[in-house]
């Protein structure tokens, strides 16, 4: 009886110890979205998280926006997008509009990103928008 009442403490303070340990728990909303390619008749675009993309199940997809100094051309900072899907098909346009530059300075690891343009000559950037927001965290 002593050996059972022993090994019922024993249990017993176990549980309370692993009960008392406090584990993270994750709430919220969620939505790392892949990366996405659009065209129709007007032009194109292109979405998708930068987690979505990294933690994605193939090797292919990749989003994001740099920006760049080229020191001989008549836009000499430039912004550049690029988006490639699972499929490997890639999508990129570059704009040398300051409000463009000043918008992809906010792209950080978490960020979502969408850009797209018209049909009007080389592929321009004609809006580049990013979303940062909790929901789109690993």
């Amino acid at each position: 009886m002593k050996t059972n009442l022993k090994k019922m403490l024993a249990l017993t303070a176990l549980s309370m110890a692993l009960l008392s340990t406090t584990v993270p728990t994750w709430a919220g909303s969620k939505k790392t979205r892949e990366v996405f390619l659009h065209s129709n008749q007007t032009g194109w675009s292109a979405s998708g998280s930068m987690v979505g993309a990294r933690y994605s199940a193939d090797n292919n997809q990749s989003i994001g926006c740099s920006t760049y100094f080229r020191p001989n051309s008549p836009y000499s900072l430039e912004t550049w997008c690029q988006a490639r899907n699972s499929a490997g098909a890639l999508y990129g346009c570059a704009s040398a509009d300051p409000r463009h530059l000043e918008t992809v300075q906010g792209i950080s690891d978490s960020s979502y990103l969408y850009f797209e343009t018209q049909n009007t000559g080389p592929a321009g950037c004609s809006r580049i928008v990013i979303y940062n927001g909790s929901d789109q965290l690993k």
